[in-house]
């Protein structure tokens, strides 16, 4: 069997340019675990639109889908790029919640784009603050997306922060979506 090295890494100048978009363009602010759906609403309703509402298998929680809008340069750089998110909630506090990112057309810059938004959205969700200096949140950004091409490869990938009461799940579907769970621990 052999194992090709994931479509974005052939092109660093690609991925580059993403990444410097996306600091321009990350999304904001995630749903807090323990937090009320109502809050996430108000925060996100100019990132999210919400799609559909279902009830959860365990009969006691809810799960609220929503759609992110996606900024015309990111479309413009990978068009079908496209981000789902669900928020699970029992008696309407955030317990759970996960994201769904498609890549789009253009593998090595959507790739890219998917990891930023992945690691605005677990850091943010797991309530891990970000780090004040540059190069710090550099780094932790370029090991979070290491992290990403080990889940592209079919290596699940499970990350947990010191002091961060949160578990984030990188793993990549049969359709090649980028899927990141944040769930408490």
């Amino acid at each position: 069997m052999r194992i090709s090295k994931p479509p974005y890494t052939s092109n660093i100048l690609a991925g580059c340019l993403a990444l410097s978009l996306c600091f321009l363009t990350s999304i904001a602010a995630q749903a807090k675990l323990g937090e009320p759906l109502k809050a996430f609403k108000a925060r996100t309703a100019k990132l999210y639109k919400p799609t559909q509402d279902m009830p959860g298998t365990d009969g006691k929680s809810m799960n609220h889908i929503f759609e992110m809008i996606v900024t015309d340069k990111k479309a413009a750089i990978s068009p079908g790029y496209a981000v789902g998110v669900t928020i699970t909630t029992v008696n309407d506090k955030i317990v759970g919640q996960s994201m769904a990112i498609r890549s789009g057309a253009t593998a090595s810059i959507g790739t890219s784009l998917a990891a930023q938004d992945a690691y605005e959205f677990a850091i943010d969700a797991a309530g891990k603050p970000k780090p004040a200096k540059k190069e710090d949140a550099l780094r932790e950004l370029q090991s979070f997306t290491e992290q990403v091409n080990r889940a592209y490869l079919g290596q699940t990938q499970y990350i947990r922060y010191p002091n961060v009461k949160a578990q984030i799940i990188l793993s990549f579907d049969r359709m090649g979506n980028l899927l990141v769970a944040v769930t408490p621990i």
